[in-house]
């Protein structure tokens, strides 16, 4: 199964329902964030409420893993800053059982963080 993380989303929009998938609580809320942000450009703010609203009309397409007190807990044993891509990332591994998902990111300290803390497969998201 494939993990998105927030820019994968923005950038693959529609192509993430080729197949089921999963994203974080976290992503959610990062969206919520993107739409209203005067700092980002409209682009952004567009494919964010875009990506939203892909994600309401097709609820049976994708898992949400709530990032958690549980989860929180595994991330204070590698001593890091709890960072969004943190807890994307460690939401990713909470759901990983032999290595069977796929972290879909093309922001590159989220690809480590993925790779070299959580031992993540991953992938970029390419349209």
């Amino acid at each position: 199964m494939k993990f998105y993380d927030t820019n994968a989303l923005l950038e693959l929009q529609e192509e993430v329902l080729q197949e089921h998938f999963a994203i974080s609580s976290v992503t959610l809320e990062e969206l919520e964030g993107i739409k209203t942000n005067k700092n980002k450009t409209e682009e952004i703010r567009y494919k964010a409420r875009k990506v939203v609203h892909i994600l309401d009309e097709n609820r049976d397409k994708y898992d949400v893993v709530i990032y958690t007190d549980n989860i929180a807990k595994k991330i204070n044993v590698f001593a890091i800053e709890i960072t969004n891509d943190v807890k994307i990332c460690a939401c990713a591994k909470d759901i990983c059982h032999d290595n069977d998902i796929i972290f879909v990111t093309n922001d590159l300290c989220c690809r480590l963080i993925a790779e070299e803390i959580f031992g993540l497969k991953v992938e970029k998201a390419i349209v």
